[in-house]
Parts: structure tokens; sequence; C-alpha cells
């Protein structure tokens, strides 16, 4: 028998690694990962809830292995998704539906066994949206859109304990104050954002911002809010002791969102230009901008910073991308349902119970 040659050895051994490198990404494609740099995405952890606008559901991805490991149904037409502070119960805003297509209910969903455990019906106030816990795991702040009033609900009660007048239009998006004495809604419709005294019986301060305020985001001192005026292309950011707009900075084409993020920074996703925007919230500016997908046409809307990442819903390509925190690179997609918005994370692994 002749002896194999160590060229033919060679290229054996790099025709099986080669088929080996394809498996593997097959299977991670086939989980859902678009590509991912291992190496940064080690630090992950937890699990991020993606709702699907489109879908009718929401979407929990595991980020230790990077798979989607449930996708619960919802109401009809989600929009937004907050998870409480003990990362225990996920609220989604149940947008659409009803008798007259305006929906009135909140999603309630355990986290760790990934099932719907109830929802809570919202009476009068219609279209609800945007949505904040409180620091106590029990109590929520709901906007509705369609009623222009911000609704304050007992979650282990599954009932509405308040509703305050918003005195906008098409109140979308809210953000609290660290001491959670206040609130701040953006409307959409009318140009500005309430000021809400959430202890007291006071008419809300209506405070200008800009064409089409959407996005709207708290500092962590709780000094100032950042609120993203999607019709005009530009940040207000608004002094919470004076309630007066101190500043205002350029953005790309459609801010959208705003969130925090850790070393005082803010971040907008920009539904135009499909960008993410990082700027200083010490020295107002920009000091980074970035695709939020490699090859446009992303049309991105939600945005978080969890842990060592930051992840933007992408909802023209069903993809939700992830940033590395510190220099803002893009390491990695994952496959979400139809047309992703909303984002929240949790520190806790889901653990279905069969």
């Amino acid at each position: 028998m002749e002896t194999l040659s160590q060229d033919f050895i060679l290229t054996s051994l790099q025709f099986l690694s080669t088929l080996f490198v394809l498996a593997v990404g097959l299977a991670v494609l086939t989980a859902g990962v678009f590509f991912i740099q291992r190496q940064a995405a080690e630090a992950l952890v937890g699990t991020l809830a993606v709702v699907n606008k489109a879908d009718d559901s929401l979407s929990l991805y595991d980020l230790i292995t990077l798979t989607e490991v449930a996708r619960i149904p919802t109401g009809k037409g989600p929009h937004e998704v907050a998870i409480s502070p003990d990362g225990k119960t996920a609220l989604v805003t149940n947008y659409t539906g009803g008798v007259f297509g305006s929906g009135k209910s909140v999603a309630v969903i355990d986290v760790v066994t990934a099932r719907s455990v109830g929802s809570i019906d919202l009476g009068q106030n219609l279209s609800p949206h945007g949505v904040v816990w409180l620091s106590d795991n029990r109590r929520a702040l709901v906007t509705a859109e369609g009623s222009a009033t911000l609704v304050m609900i007992d979650v282990v009660e599954r009932k509405v304990i308040r509703t305050f007048p918003t005195g906008g239009k098409s109140s979308h998006m809210v953000a609290v104050t660290p001491d959670e004495t206040m609130a701040f809604v953006a409307n959409m419709g009318s140009g500005s954002i309430s000021a809400i005294d959430l202890l007291g019986d006071d008419a809300p301060v209506l405070i200008p911002t800009g064409n089409t305020p959407e996005g709207i985001a708290m500092t962590p001192d709780g000094r100032e809010v950042w609120v993203g005026n999607r019709g005009q292309n530009d940040i207000s950011i608004i002094d919470v002791g004076s309630l007066k707009t101190v500043a205002r900075l350029d953005s790309d084409n459609g801010p959208i969102r705003v969130a925090m993020a850790s070393g005082q920074r803010a971040l907008v996703t920009n539904l135009g230009s499909g960008t993410l925007q990082v700027f200083d919230i010490d020295e107002p500016k920009m000091i980074a901008r970035k695709p939020t997908l490699s090859e446009g046409g992303s049309r991105p809307v939600g945005v978080i910073s969890a842990g060592n990442a930051i992840f933007v819903s992408n909802g023209a390509q069903n993809r939700v991308s992830i940033f590395t925190s510190d220099e803002y690179e893009l390491i990695g997609t994952l496959k979400a349902g139809s047309r992703p918005d909303g984002l929240a994370w949790s520190p806790l692994r889901v653990n279905k119970v069969k």
C-alpha cells in the first residue's frame, strides 16, 4: 500500500476543517445569529426581550447562548416593553385591538418561565404605548396615546391606580425622575413634553420642544430630560429644576428613541438615516455615529444599554444589532420577528417549566 503524501494529508485536513467551520456557521445562522464576534460577546448575560410589533408577540433571547428561547403571544399591535427592576416581570403595551381599533391593555409576562400570566385592563385609557416601572416592582406608568393620559397601574392587583391628564396630544413615551416624584411624557401631536407631578394634583406643565417629540430619557442624576424631535432632526435638553430648554443638539434624520448608557452617555436611534448616535451628557456633543446595520436600510427604533452591550431593533430588516458599550462597534445581530420595536433586559435567564 502506498504511503499518503504529506501534501495530501495537509490538504485533506484543511478541507475537513473548512467543512467544520461551514457546519458551525450554518448552525449559528439556524439559531438566528447572523454573525457574532464571540470574544466581544463573552460578557453578555441575562435575557433580552424584543417586541415583534407585526407578529403580536414578545421574543426572549438568552444572551449567553445567543438564541431565541421563547416567543410569547401578546395582545394586538404590541409596541413597547419594560422589565421590572428585579428582572422577573415584563409588561407589554398592546397598542391596537378593541372595538374601534384602539388597544387598552397591558400584557404581563413572567420572564423566568416565559409565560403570559395575565393582562391589565386600562379602561377608558386607549392606545397604550410607553411604559416604565417604578422601583417597588409593583407599580408602573403607561402612556395612553389615544386618550392623552398617563396611567399608574398596580401590576400585582392588575388594576389602574390613578390616571393623569397630559394636556398634550398623542402622548407617546415616558421617563421618570430617580425619586419618582415626577414623570415626563413626550407629546408627538403637540410638539411638547408634559411635566407631571406624581404625588399631587397640579395640572401638567407643558414644555415646548419641537416637531414630533418622541423618544425621551432622563439623565441618571435626574437633572435633565433629553427629547428626540423626530420631525426636525434635533435633541432638546430640558432642565428638570426650571422646566426650561437649556440646550439643543443637531441629530441625524428622524431621532426616534433616546436612552441613557454608562459613562454619562446618551444613545439616539435615527429612523430615517439608519444610525445610532452617541452623545456626551456632561459636555453635550456627539462622540460617535454608527450605522445600525452594515448594509443599511435598517429603520432602527428601540435602543437600550444593558451590561456591556447596546442593543438596537431594526424594524425594516427584522434584526436586532449588538454593539459594544465602549467603542460602539457592531459585533453581531439577532434574528427577530416581524417589525421588532421595543426592547428590555433582565439579568435573569429563562428556565421554562415543562
